[in-house]
C-alpha cells in the first residue's frame, strides 16, 4: 500500500475523481491509489454522476472567485491609475470636476488616517498623561493632523472653507518639503547617528515624494474648474498661499537664528 493511498483514503470521490481528471498533474503512483480507491468503493452510475457534478460546481466557483478577484484588482490599478492623473501636472485625458474632487478626498483622507495611526501613541501621551505640557510648539505639531482631516471633510462636502485650508495646508507641506530636502543636502555629516540618519538617501526621496505629491494635489485644486465649484476670487488663492509661505519664513528664520 502506497503513501498515496493511505493519504487519499479519506479523500471524497469528487476529490478523487478530479485526480483521475487531471491525471498529467499528479505522479503516477497518485494517480493509481485514486483509482484503486474509487474501484474499491464500487460506486453506483449515481454516485459517480453526483461526483462530476460537485467537481463541475467547484471550477464554477473557482471561476467565479478569480473573476471576482480579476475585478477588485482591476478597480485598484484603476483607482490608482486615476490618483496619478489627479495629481499629474501633464494630464492625457480631462476627469470631470466631481470626480476630481472626490479624488483628492480619498488621497487626503487616506493620508489623514495614515498620519494620525503613526503619531496615534504620541497623540494618547499628550492627551492622558498629566505630566504632558501643552505649549505653542506642541500647538503647532498638531495643527496639521487637525486641518487636514477638517479640510479634507469640508472639501469634500464642497465648503469653501475647505478649500481654503486644504491650500494652506499643501503650501506649507510642500515648502516645509523643500527646506527639509535643501537642509539635507546642505548639512554635513555630525557623527551622531540617530541624527545622520534623517539624511540618508530613503529620508532625500521621502522629502520629494512629499513635494511631489503636496505640489500635486495643490496644483489641481488650484485648477479654476475647481475654484468656480467653491467660488474662490484670486485674493483669496494669494492669501490662502501667502499665509504659509509667510509662517514658513518665520520658522526658517526662527530656526537660523538659533
Amino acid at each position: 500500500m502506497s503513501n498515496f493511498y493511505e493519504r487519499f483514503v479519506n479523500y471524497s470521490n469528487s476529490q478523487l475523481q478530479e485526480i483521475l481528471d487531471k491525471s498529467t498533474d499528479y505522479q503516477p503512483l497518485a494517480v493509481e491509489a485514486a483509482k484503486e480507491i474509487l474501484e474499491n468503493r464500487n460506486l453506483s452510475k449515481e454516485e459517480v454522476q453526483i461526483a462530476r457534478e460537485e467537481i463541475d460546481n467547484q471550477v464554477k466557483l473557482n471561476e467565479v472567485k478569480n473573476r471576482e478577484k480579476e475585478i477588485i484588482e482591476n478597480k485598484v490599478k484603476d483607482f490608482g491609475k486615476e490618483v496619478i492623473n489627479t495629481i499629474h501636472p501633464i494630464q492625457t485625458n480631462v476627469l470631470s470636476v466631481n470626480r476630481t474632487i472626490l479624488m483628492v478626498s480619498i488621497v487626503l483622507g487616506i493620508l489623514s488616517l495614515s498620519k494620525f495611526y503613526q503619531e496615534f501613541e504620541f497623540i494618547k501621551f499628550m492627551l492622558a498623561s498629566s505630566t504632558s505640557e501643552w505649549d505653542a510648539s506642541i500647538i503647532l505639531y498638531f495643527f496639521p493632523l487637525v486641518i487636514l482631516p477638517l479640510g479634507t471633510l469640508l472639501f469634500w462636502i464642497r465648503k469653501k472653507t475647505g478649500w481654503i485650508l486644504l491650500t494652506i495646508y499643501l503650501t506649507f507641506m510642500a515648502l516645509a518639503a523643500i527646506f527639509r530636502f535643501i537642509y539635507i543636502q546642505t548639512t554635513e555629516p555630525s557623527g551622531f547617528s540617530p541624527l545622520d540618519d534623517l539624511t540618508t538617501n530613503n529620508s532625500i526621496l521621502k522629502h520629494l515624494w512629499s513635494l511631489f505629491l503636496n505640489v500635486g494635489l495643490l496644483w489641481v485644486i488650484l485648477k479654476e474648474n475647481i475654484r468656480k465649484i467653491y467660488i474662490i476670487e484670486k485674493i483669496t488663492v494669494i492669501i490662502s498661499i501667502g499665509i504659509p509661505v509667510v509662517l514658513t519664513a518665520i520658522i526658517i528664520i526662527g530656526t537660523l537664528t538659533l
